[in-house]
């Protein structure tokens, strides 16, 4: 059985911070969201018609930022997307050395 799947992973301090029954994180990506939904609504002067759609899918993707995957329990997704970015996709090649005496 795999010895990792138990594995109790500690957050870090920024998010144990409670706030009503809500972690702080989740409230900041959740609204600044939204907030940016709304600006970029308003910088390209569109109608109240099309700005309200766009800051409800907004919202709704600061709301799938802030889930927690069933697989990671402790990580949002906001973390495994920044993780994806920071991966490292390099093919890495190895080279044969002869070493004298073989």
């Amino acid at each position: 059985m795999d010895k990792y799947l138990n594995m109790l992973i500690i957050s870090t301090p920024k998010q144990s911070i409670k706030l009503f029954g809500v972690y702080l994180i989740d409230i900041l990506i959740f609204t600044s969201s939204g907030i940016l939904g709304y600006k970029f609504g308003e910088f390209m002067e569109f109608k109240v018609q099309i700005i309200i759609p766009i800051v409800i899918l907004n919202l709704l993707f600061g709301l799938f930022l802030c889930m927690k995957p069933s697989k990671y329990g402790n990580e949002r997704n906001l973390n495994l997307i920044i993780r994806l970015f920071k991966a490292d996709f390099e093919t890495y090649h190895f080279q044969k050395v002869k070493i004298k005496g073989e």
